[in-house]
Order: structure tokens, then C-alpha cells, then sequence
């Protein structure tokens, strides 16, 4: 069967230069390729006679029976048609024959093998920062990278000079490719397995379930719940920042949408970007020519980090990154705060009442619990951890019982008795916050103390940690010593019942 498709690949390649490569580009310049629209629908009409074709019929034939027989993709012929078709858009096959490229045949035989072979694709988001603006470039952690693109960059990623030929909706102008190279990027690469011809994506036994996931995005989640923790308000980040005013929303960045990029050359294009969405703003500069100030728009930059500033930020990261790996460790036993970040990101990106009470939520996620008394445990929890002296919890107290009134009136139906405003969501946001980066630590000094030989370590559970926590700090230190020594079986132990 190899022998077969190498055959009636070399047919149907012969076909297509004859029919396809013509005058329509003139010689190949190192800018991307760019079609006038008139050429570009004669490159569409051509292939589409190309493809309804005995050469293309035949050569569908073998490729159907050479990968049917190894049992992974299967179907009607539409499936494959479908398949054979988006593999030589996106393998830019049409496209370098237009430009005039020399094609080897036995490359292009490989990668079409490759391609219905494959069970894994590479798949990458990228999801633009609106707000924000680093001087690093690339910034690269764990799970994720912080990065800028050029415009040629972004179209060679996206394939964008496919998209203009034969998938018009997710085509970016030039203009469009120049707006977005102005924006860092979070990117997230991970695999996944390749769409199988002639299957459903989901069974019967998946139909009616409800996916649980806490922000848009969920491949950008381990993303998001590091950048959630940062404080976009610090002095480090924003060292202009105004004095609290209870009007006065908090800084963050924002996401207004991801691109999906995958290898697969058998998956079309998905992304279709609305640009006019973006947040920017006017500004002036002068004409190089003429010395005439012009006004322009670019991206509205609230939070600019400088050279340090970046550093710093980039430190930061690395260790809320370092103290959640202690959590992951942890394994099942301290899965409830994963979950309470979960929340904190889904808080991040909501607005209005709704961010309230989601700030509230995760940290009824940490230090919330069942039971008689709950409120006031919970209220006792933030102010002892926050204060530093008796003066500052009794603050701390106050602002988080109106914070959490508030919540209450949300939920339970009642009249707001007091106007909420921008302010009462900043003190929200800064509350949670803080609790959920203490308590990061907090747990980082529990695993601590845990002997790196035992196995399997015997983690605290929610309930002991939370109740060390309500320890009064002068009966702690008394117990501390005493705890330290008591055997291990106590309270039974046998030789002092003699």
C-alpha cells in the first residue's frame, strides 16, 4: 500500500502544479504572503476543481484504505474527504505551490502519514493581557510563559496566510496582527489526543453532564491561580498608586480572549477573533516627516512594569509557584485549597457583587467550616491572621463583618441598608488575597515538619489545621513543648495504667 500512495500522490502533485501553479504571486519576498482578494478566490475555485477530480478521488481512496486498516480513525468517506482536505490547506501544500515553492513529494508523503497517524497533538493557547506591560521578554515558569510576539511571528503561528485563502473568518489583517503584537501573552502548551475520524466526541453515558470549571479558560487555570495571588497593586508594581478611595476599583489585568493553536493538521483553524473589543486608548505622537503631532490608539496600560520591576514580579511568581508545589504534594489531603483558588480566580475576573461574593467564597474555601458559630469562627480566623496587634484585629473585624453583611444581603434576598461601593470590592479583594498567600505558607511550614522519610506522609487534615489556627497564641506556646513529648498512642497508654 505505501508503494500505492506514493503512486497516486505523485499523480494528484502533478495535477495540482498543473492546475495551481500559475502567475498569481509575484517572486516570493520574505514579508508574509499576502493574496488580493481576486487571486485568492481564483485559488479557491481551482481548488476546488482540483479536488472534485479523479487524481484527488483516487488518491482518497488509498489514504482511507492505508490508515481504515490500523483500526484508529474510521467513518464514512465524508470524514475522510473532510480530513484529506484540511491536510493540504493547512499543510500549506496549495499555498507554496502558488507561490512557485519546490514541493518533495516524499516529504509531503510523510507528513501526511504523520498526520492520520498521530494520536497526540500539541495544542497552544494564547490568551492577551489587557492593562498590563512587562520589559522581560520571555518570561518563562512552570506551567506557563509570559511573552510578546511580533506581527510576522503571529503570522506565521497562526497560519494566517492559509486563513486568507480558505478560512476567511479567522483571517487577521495586517493592521490586526500590528494591534496585537503590542500585548504580552500568556501561553500554555499542552497535549491532548488527536480527534478520531468517525467518532463522537463524547458518549451517551457524558450527555446532560455538567463540566465543573471556575473561569472561562480552564487550560489557562494553574496560569491564573499563580497571577491571582500576585498583589497587581503593590508598591513594587505601581509605585503611583493613589490612596484608597472607597469609590476607586482595583487594578488587575484582564483577558478578552485566548487563541487555540493546534499541530494537528487533520483540525481546522477555530479561532475567530473579535478585535473590537479591545481596551486602548488615544494618544499623540509626532510625524517623522512633518513634525506634526498625529493621534493614534494603542493598548490602555494601567500597571507598566519597568526592567526591576519585572524582575521582581518574575521572583514573585516563582515563589507562589514554589509554595503551591508543597500543596500539590499534599496530594488529596489539602485538595479544599485548591479548590478556594479556584474560587479566587473565578473572583478575579468577575465584576460588581458577584466578585464579592466570590472573594467571600474562597475564603469560606480555607477557613470556613460547618456547624453552630460559623460566622463568627470565620470572622475571629481573618483578623488574627491579618492583625498585628489588638487595635488592627478589631479593624480587620469590623471591615470584614460589613464585607461579609453584605454577602449575606446577596445571598439570602434582603435590602442593601448601606450603599456598596468600588472600595468595599477592593478590601474584599485585598482580605482574600492576603489570607490565601498566608495560608500558602502556612501549609509550606506544616510540610516542613513532616519527615521527609515517612511514607506516606501524614498530612493535617482541614479541620486540624484550622483548629491550631483557633488556638489561643499563649496556650500554644505552652502546649507546644508538652505535645512534642507525648507518646505516640496517647491518650491510652498502657504503662500508666499500672
Amino acid at each position: 500500500m505505501p508503494d500505492k500512495l506514493e503512486y497516486v500522490w505523485g499523480q494528484f502533485q502533478d495535477k495540482a502544479s498543473e492546475e495551481i501553479r500559475s502567475p498569481l504571486i509575484g517572486p516570493k519576498k520574505s514579508t508574509a504572503l499576502r493574496l488580493v482578494t481576486g487571486n485568492g478566490v481564483d485559488m479557491k475555485n481551482k481548488v476546488t476543481d482540483l479536488e472534485s477530480g479523479p487524481e484527488f478521488i483516487s488518491l482518497l481512496d488509498v489514504v482511507q484504505k492505508t490508515f481504515l486498516a490500523e483500526g484508529y480513525h474510521s467513518g464514512e468517506r465524508s470524514f475522510w474527504e473532510w480530513a484529506l482536505r484540511t491536510f493540504l490547506r493547512r499543510s500549506k501544500f496549495y499555498i507554496n505551490l502558488g507561490e512557485g515553492t519546490h514541493l518533495e513529494a516524499k516529504e509531503l508523503i510523510s507528513s501526511l502519514t504523520e498526520a492520520f497517524r498521530r494520536k497526540i497533538r500539541n495544542v497552544t493557547y494564547l490568551a492577551p493581557m489587557e492593562f498590563v506591560r512587562f520589559s522581560g521578554n520571555p518570561i518563562v515558569f512552570r506551567h506557563f510563559t509570559i511573552r510578546s510576539y511580533s506581527w510576522k511571528e503571529l503570522d506565521q503561528l497562526l497560519q494566517n496566510s492559509v486563513n486568507e485563502v480558505f478560512y476567511p473568518s479567522t483571517y487577521l489583517r495586517i493592521k490586526d496582527l500590528g494591534n496585537l503584537a503590542q500585548y504580552s501573552f500568556i501561553v500554555v502548551t499542552e497535549t491532548e489526543s488527536t480527534e478520531r475520524l468517525g467518532h463522537l466526541g463524547h458518549g451517551l453515558a457524558d450527555v446532560g453532564k455538567v463540566n465543573i470549571k471556575f473561569s472561562l479558560y480552564p487550560p489557562l487555570e494553574m496560569a491564573l491561580k499563580e497571577l491571582t495571588l500576585v498583589d497587581w497593586e503593590a508598591e513594587w508594581l505601581e509605585p503611583t498608586t493613589s490612596p484608597d478611595s472607597e469609590w476607586e476599583q482595583w487594578e488587575r489585568f484582564e483577558i478578552p480572549f485566548v487563541i487555540r493553536v493546534t499541530d494537528d493538521l487533520l483540525a481546522q483553524p477555530d479561532h475567530r477573533l473579535d478585535l473590537s473589543n479591545l481596551a486602548t486608548t488615544s494618544y499623540y505622537s509626532y510625524n517623522a516627516e512633518t513634525g506634526e503631532p498625529e493621534e493614534d490608539e494603542g493598548p490602555d496600560v494601567r500597571i507598566s512594569l519597568g526592567t526591576e520591576q519585572t524582575k521582581e514580579f518574575e521572583a514573585y511568581v516563582r515563589k507562589i509557584d514554589k509554595l503551591i508545589q508543597v500543596v500539590e504534594a499534599a496530594g488529596p489531603s489539602w485538595s479544599f485549597f485548591d479548590r478556594a483558588l479556584s474560587f479566587l480566580v473565578k473572583a478575579f475576573f468577575t465584576y460588581d457583587l458577584e466578585q464579592l461574593l466570590w472573594h467571600i467564597v474562597a475564603l469560606e474555601g480555607v477557613l470556613g467550616e460547618k456547624g453552630a458559630g460559623v460566622t463568627n469562627r470565620l470572622i475571629r480566623r481573618v483578623s488574627s491572621i491579618l492583625g498585628k496587634s489588638d487595635t488592627e484585629r478589631k479593624q480587620i473585624r469590623a471591615q470584614f463583618v460589613k464585607l461579609y453583611d453584605f454577602r449575606s444581603q446577596l445571598v439570602h434576598g434582603a435590602e442593601f441598608e448601606k450603599q456598596i461601593w468600588e472600595g468595599h470590592l477592593r478590601e474584599a479583594r485585598n482580605l482574600t488575597r492576603k489570607v490565601m498567600v498566608w495560608f500558602l505558607h502556612y501549609l509550606e511550614n506544616i510540610h516542613g515538619q513532616i519527615p521527609a522519610d515517612e511514607k506516606p506522609p501524614d498530612y493535617p487534615r482541614r479541620e486540624e489545621l484550622l483548629l491550631l489556627l483557633d488556638i489561643e497564641a499563649g496556650t500554644r506556646n505552652r502546649l507546644a513543648k508538652p505535645l512534642a513529648l507525648i507518646p505516640a498512642e496517647f491518650p491510652y497508654v498502657a504503662s500508666w495504667l499500672d
